[in-house]
């Protein structure tokens, strides 16, 4: 059994910011972690002994989380400064993205090099256990935020640059940017406003939605969805098909779990039932959803893995000319560190396209801020995570999803997903406006699309709508808006 202590500063004692703290490999990788709080120690252990990386969220002063990583540490008898440990990770990375830029030619202004050596000067006056505790932290989230903000401008700065190459011969950029619909049935006042922000749309084509009951169809919510779509010129994206959460699939499948058989047949017949009856009208198709995550019918990684590949299959057979994605959930892999998994979230993706399947593309879903999800992480961690993903060497399409509030949501089908704290209207538009700026940068991405569409509809993720209301659009909406112009 491997084991690591951290000391917590004064005031950062927090339960929940404990329970979603893990240990990773070098390479970011989550291993499953058995994390406790003893007064002001945070203690985490793994199964085996091997240094490794603390991913953690941080609190900073405006109340928000944040998830720094530390260096690669050594299991010691001596518990580790938490504070400084993280602050010295995010140190060292910003050092090296500053090499890797200028070493790439990207142009920086002549004081960023000063700014990240007056950093350091203060780190290391920090590291000197002299100040009281209360002044070291003050100075630790002082020199956290000087290091968020110069990575901002830094990561930012290389968006224009890519962004100013992708767009010098071309008028505007083809990517799609667009909205998952959900459970929407088209709205004048939501479908206007809405027609005039995103150039393609997401069906979802709920398996719950469509089969009330066994062999008892309602199509008229996916009919009325792309008969809207169409009106609005946009690209339709149909599916998942195979959404693995209790979202997609029907109620009465229940009654089948443990038949493995009975499942397969019934979820591939539901597939051939879709594509034969959409042949022609999508622009693309998303195959399966949360293949690495989902738990419905308890039903293990290569059980889901297999019932993806038939899927494929019947729609290479039945809608030949359209591409097919293949989604992936919690890119950074958070929830290996609850429970093991055969294949990290990249490694599955890689071998996926390894395979005779033909996928034309990857599809992320990015629950940014959300736990279980993806918790918030600075822009040159997100930057690293495009370059890694990017490496497959496949168009990558993303479905973003992040929370504009903090109090209970009424409207939420399922509990339990923790919003991190310090969300609000404008940072919800604030951390779309980097983070879809910095996709729409990257050559590999040729689709985002946002993943919750209104609050008053039901939905999974809390606050994450474009829409308050169907006459209540939020900031995030101008927001997409915007960058569709470009």
């Amino acid at each position: 059994m491997g084991k690591m202590v951290f000391v917590l500063p004064p005031g950062r004692v927090n339960v929940d910011a404990a329970r979603q703290a893990y240990l990773a490999a070098p390479d970011g990788t989550p291993w499953v972690t058995y994390s406790r709080l003893v007064g002001h120690h945070l203690i985490l252990e793994k199964s085996f002994s091997d240094s490794a990386v603390l991913h953690y969220p941080w609190q900073l002063p405006d109340g928000t989380w944040i998830t720094f990583h530390t260096g690669t540490l050594a299991e010691t008898e001596e518990p580790y400064d938490l504070g400084i440990e993280l602050a010295r990770g995010a140190l060292s990375e910003l050092r090296e993205f500053l090499w890797e830029v200028s070493f790439a030619g990207l142009s920086l202004p002549r004081e960023m090099q000063t700014r990240v050596a007056g950093i350091v000067r203060e780190f290391s006056e920090v590291v000197i256990p002299r100040l009281d505790p209360v002044s070291r932290l003050l100075r630790l989230d002082r020199i956290l935020l000087a290091i968020l903000e110069a990575g901002r401008q830094l990561v930012l700065r290389l968006a224009d640059e890519l962004l100013a190459v992708k767009t010098r011969n071309i008028r505007r950029l083809p990517t799609l940017l667009g909205a998952v619909l959900g459970n929407w049935s088209p709205e004048d006042t939501v479908g206007n406003l809405l027609a005039e922000a995103v150039n393609a749309a997401v069906i979802p084509i709920s398996w719950r939605t469509v089969e009330v009951s066994e062999l008892r169809w309602d199509w008229s919510l996916p009919d009325a969805q792309l008969k809207w779509c169409r009106k609005h010129g946009l690209t339709c994206v149909g599916g998942p098909l195979l959404g693995f959460s209790p979202r997609y699939f029907p109620d009465f499948l229940e009654a089948y779990a443990g038949d493995w058989d009975t499942i397969q047949e019934s979820c591939l017949s539901f597939v051939r039932t879709v594509v034969e009856r959409y042949r022609g009208k999508m622009d693309l198709w998303l195959c399966g959803g949360r293949v690495n995550t989902g738990e419905v019918l308890v039903l293990p990684e290569d059980q889901r893995l297999e019932l993806v590949a038939g899927a494929f299959s019947i729609i290479r057979e039945v809608d030949p000319s359209t591409p097919v994605l293949l989604s992936i959930d919690q890119p950074f892999g958070e929830y290996l560190a609850s429970r093991p998994g055969k294949y990290p979230p990249f490694h599955l993706a890689e071998a996926l396209l390894r395979t005779s399947l033909g996928l034309a593309g990857i599809h992320v879903e990015l629950a940014y801020g959300y736990y279980p999800g993806s918790m918030r992480r600075d822009l040159i961690q997100v930057s690293r995570f495009l370059d890694l993903w990017s490496s497959l060497g496949v168009p990558l399409f993303f479905t973003l999803i992040m929370p504009s509030g903090t109090e209970a949501d009424p409207n939420v089908w399922l509990t339990g997903r923790m919003v991190q704290p310090g969300a609000t209207l404008e940072k919800q538009a604030a951390w779309a406006a980097e983070i879809v700026q910095l996709m729409l940068a990257w050559p590999q991405v040729q689709g985002i699309f946002w993943g919750e569409l209104s609050d008053h509809l039901p939905h999974e993720f809390p606050h994450g709508g474009l829409f308050k209301a169907p006459e209540m659009p939020k900031p995030v909406l101008s927001v997409l808006s915007r960058l569709r112009k470009q």
